[in-house]
């Protein structure tokens, strides 16, 4: 695990725990604030821009349309990552779960899109996914016009990472991602 420093060698940074973090967001300690928990640390998420939403809704309506019944597609669902960190894709595709089994602690498909090349999710998220035993990792990056699409997980992160530009068409099973459309200005 990765946590934030100082510059005084004389300060040590506690970590948050995930399961403090949920019993402070239970209490509404974060109310009106966009958070997640990442390696121990609260990090603030951006504003979400017009382009970052319209992105996020295309692949939610693609998924949810051409996935089934069988995975539930969330839009900024939190996920269970590890002890250290609930991170919160912009779409997540997991298994279908009961009411009360809490955030799932690992998905089939992570996706955050990103309006400028961030080495948050370019650097840190990955591997939290990978070593939640995700599949699949893709960054849509507005400002690059491009995915990234991160595969094949380990420990230490995805062994497969591959730039991906339009007019290509990612898949997932099944069901086409148009990079041109979902790219669009």
């Amino acid at each position: 695990m990765s946590v934030a420093t100082t510059t005084d060698p004389q300060t040590s940074v506690r970590p948050l725990r995930r399961e403090t973090f949920e019993a402070l967001v239970e209490q509404g300690h974060f109310a009106g604030e966009r958070v997640e928990l990442l390696e121990g640390v609260l990090v603030q998420m951006p504003p979400m821009s017009d382009r970052h939403a319209r992105a996020i809704t295309l692949l939610t309506k693609w998924l949810v349309r051409g996935l089934g019944d069988d995975v539930e597609v969330g839009p900024q669902v939190p996920l269970a990552a590890s002890a250290f960190s609930e991170p919160e894709p912009d779409i997540s595709v997991t298994r279908v779960r009961t009411v009360g089994s809490g955030h799932p602690q690992t998905a089939e498909l992570a996706i955050e899109v990103t309006p400028s090349t961030h080495p948050t999710d370019l650097e840190i998220k990955p591997v939290i996914y990978a070593a939640a035993g995700i599949p699949q990792y893709w960054v849509i990056d507005l400002a690059a016009d491009r995915a990234v699409v991160h595969s094949d997980p380990g420990d230490d992160g995805y062994a497969q990472i591959a730039a991906v530009h339009a007019p290509a068409t990612l898949m997932f099973r099944g069901v086409s991602i148009d990079l041109a459309e979902l790219l669009r200005r």
